[in-house]
């Protein structure tokens, strides 16, 4: 069975747009790409959104990215959705709208589970000085997830630090664990046995220590 020509167009415009020389072509990509987008191909719109975001081979155009992938978004595309909710979360290039990113990162993981947009939605709760949302809301995601990257371990040894008060190795972790195992029990020891690991490790535990991370990864 033949594909439609937005799905042929909208591969031909990514394949135009890889990053190599021999065929890199992002005047096609972008040619390519419009044609298939205006169909309302939603991954067409997506990697324009990403051309125009990375200014890549064109002159950056965040407002022009947002567009696509707000269109992107329209049908459904988690990848799109992610990317707006760190546009909004970080203010870079836009006004910052902390709502708005919420509400994108919480639509990724409605739509697809996306493991990217629950740490980003993760990261985001563990900086809310205000505690508006409630640090419970990191275990929450984290342990739920199907990927457990370094990145996550380390903002939910983070979040455990910051929620239990931890300043020493003198700990009561089976409170803690009782804690993750009511989200998710077999998960939620998993991620626990490799928070320790990690708190050990980089002795997470001291002050400064916990500040420098704390500040690497906001």
């Amino acid at each position: 069975m033949l594909e439609d020509s937005s799905s042929s167009q909208c591969k031909l415009g990514i394949l135009y747009s890889y990053d190599d020389l021999k065929i890199r072509d992002i005047k096609k990509a972008i040619f390519y790409l419009s044609l298939s987008a205006k169909q309302y191909n939603s991954m067409a719109n997506h990697y324009l959104g990403c051309i125009y975001y990375e200014g890549l081979g064109v002159k950056q155009d965040v407002e022009k990215a947002i567009h696509y992938f707000k269109e992107a978004s329209s049908f459904n595309s988690f990848l799109s959705k992610n990317n707006l909710g760190v546009i909004y979360k970080t203010g870079n290039y836009v006004k910052q709208n902390i709502g708005g990113a919420i509400e994108y990162f919480k639509e990724a993981i409605r739509e697809n589970d996306d493991g990217v947009a629950r740490y980003n939605l993760a990261n985001l709760y563990l900086y809310d000085e205000n505690d508006i949302h409630g640090i419970d809301n990191v275990f929450q995601l984290l342990i739920q997830a199907d990927i457990a990257k370094m990145e996550g371990i380390i903002i939910l040894a983070l979040a455990v630090i910051k929620r239990y008060s931890i300043s020493s190795l003198k700990v009561n972790w089976s409170i803690i664990l009782n804690d993750f195992t009511k989200i998710d029990g077999k998960r939620g020891e998993g991620w626990l046995n490799n928070v320790i690991k990690i708190i050990k490790k980089r002795k997470l535990y001291l002050p400064e220590l916990y500040e420098k991370y704390y500040f690497y990864f906001k």
